[in-house]
């Protein structure tokens, strides 16, 4: 196999880069997307069983008084 010498400017060389780097940047930009809505599916699900925990704290209180 033959190496190609890509120090001429050689445009399907910079092409095939800058391929790569718009792949990287988009694969990135998704797994933010991901990573975000995962955070934001924790953050509800802590508020909801909290809120169901202090309700169940409550009626526990209210019916030993």
């Amino acid at each position: 196999m033959a190496l190609r010498d890509t120090r001429d400017g050689n445009e399907e060389t910079s092409m095939k880069l800058a391929d790569r780097i718009a792949k990287f940047e988009e694969t990135d930009r998704v797994a933010y997307e991901i990573i975000d809505a995962e955070v934001i599916a924790r953050e509800k699900k802590t508020e909801k069983l909290r809120a169901l925990r202090l309700a169940r704290e409550k009626s526990g209180n209210a019916s030993s008084n």
